[in-house]
């Protein structure tokens, strides 16, 4: 695989299957007749390309914003409270069974 199929499965993985690459790989596999490498193979591959993939990401981001400079965005900043860990009690009391 070249780095551009590399990167263009990540992308595929991202945008139509929540990020899984094993699914796109084998859609890439069957769909584009990439050759398949195994997954610690293309998984080196893809990190040895973080570099390029964040200034990809940061190009396009570019080219939107000034395609639609009238967008604006908004970030909630709204405090969220966070859940307190908590230790279950062993499920062994809970079924206890009753002799009668």
């Amino acid at each position: 695989m070249t780095d551009a199929q590399v990167l263009t499965t990540a992308l595929v993985a991202a945008r139509f299957f929540g990020g899984n690459l094993v699914v796109a790989k084998h859609y890439m596999a069957q769909h584009w007749g990439q050759n398949r490498l195994d997954k610690s193979g293309f998984t080196r591959r893809l990190h040895a390309l973080t570099d390029t993939l964040l200034a990809l990401f940061a190009l396009v981001g570019e080219v939107l914003k000034h395609l639609h400079p009238e967008a604006r965005y908004v970030l909630d900043s709204f405090p969220v409270a966070v859940c307190h860990k908590m230790r279950v009690k062993h499920l062994g009391r809970a079924f206890h069974v009753v002799s009668y």
